[in-house]
């Protein structure tokens, strides 16, 4: 009779025998996976996605990979490397050509001579029936056009870079040519 008496080689009595080789691996592939996910953030990676059968894939090269390590792997090659560096060189071009486009067009316009701010007075209102607080406000625009009506916008604190930021306030701004816009 063998010493072992019906168990597995290397196992302990109660212990359920030794693990296969298959669910060895199985185990090991699922440890990898946790530790890219863990070290690589590839929920915010733009260049992968699952297709439709579940796979990872690189949308920059094009490629399909086995699992997510791979694609990891592939990530840190010359071929995804070197898609990187065209695709940076393809963004700068284009934002340099889109910034000559622009400063052609600023160019080409012409700017009509500014003539300060328009006269202005805020007159604080209360509705007698209903105490409800107002604001009016009385602009003077004498070089405009008849036809031109100034135009006017609201805007948070948060959009303006001329005071301090301040979510307690909001503006409200007025401009009309050759005017400059006032708040």
């Amino acid at each position: 009779m063998s010493a072992y008496h019906g168990r597995e080689h290397g196992s302990k009595i109660g212990s359920g025998g030794m693990a296969s080789a298959d669910l060895l691996n199985l185990q090991r592939k699922e440890r990898l996976r946790q530790v890219v996910t863990e070290v690589y953030d590839l929920k915010n990676d733009p260049y992968l996605f699952k297709n439709h059968v579940g796979l990872p894939e690189c949308r920059l090269c094009g490629t399909v990979h086995r699992d997510e390590q791979n694609y990891v792997d592939h990530t840190k090659g010359k071929r995804h490397q070197e898609e990187l560096a065209k695709r940076q060189a393809k963004l700068k071009k284009e934002k340099q050509q889109a910034a000559a486009i622009a400063q052609k067009r600023e160019a080409s316009r012409p700017k009509p001579p500014r003539c300060g701010r328009p006269a202005y007075r805020i007159i604080k209102l209360v509705d007698r029936t209903s105490f409800a607080h107002g604001l009016l406000f009385r602009l003077e625009y004498p070089q405009i056009a008849a036809d031109q009506r100034p135009r006017f916008r609201f805007m948070s604190a948060y959009e303006q870079h001329v005071e301090p930021t301040n979510d307690k306030f909001q503006y409200l701004l007025f401009a009309a040519e050759p005017y400059g816009t006032s708040s």
